[in-house]
């Protein structure tokens, strides 16, 4: 009888033992890890934005009888009664929309890169950045 006890208390402690092992093996230990984030690398897949305002050239080479500039700000530019070699720069927001009565004597300049309105007439267009 003494024996089956002892074996039965040796068996409870050998138990305990191994659980205790068991659990101080698997426990994970608490670890904070600070991380900063720091800006991207240029090698890094990022995307480069574009700038919001860029600079609008408009250019008359012949006359135009009315010219309405959306800047993209929600304001309107109105010119009217435009003569040859008219100038006028303008910072528009991000794009810009365009009604002109004479458009085949239009052209205009995004940030130094000229452009010359499409089509002959009165019409509108539209600009806006590639993205």
């Amino acid at each position: 009888l003494i024996l089956v006890i002892l074996v039965i208390i040796g068996l409870i402690i050998g138990l305990s033992e191994t659980d205790d092992t068991y659990d101080n093996e698997n426990a994970k230990p608490d670890i904070i890890q600070e991380v900063s984030k720091s800006q991207p690398s240029p090698s890094e897949n990022t995307k480069i934005s574009k700038p919001l305002i860029y600079n609008l050239k408009l250019k008359s080479v012949g006359t135009i009888g009315m010219l309405i500039i959306d800047d993209g700000k929600n304001s309107l530019q109105e010119f009217k009664n435009i003569e040859q070699g008219w100038e006028k720069k303008i910072d528009i927001l991000g794009s810009f929309r365009c009604y002109c009565t004479d458009l085949e004597n239009l052209t205009f300049s995004i940030n130094g890169k000229e452009k010359k309105a499409d089509g002959a007439g009165a019409g509108h267009f539209s600009w806006k950045p590639d993205l």
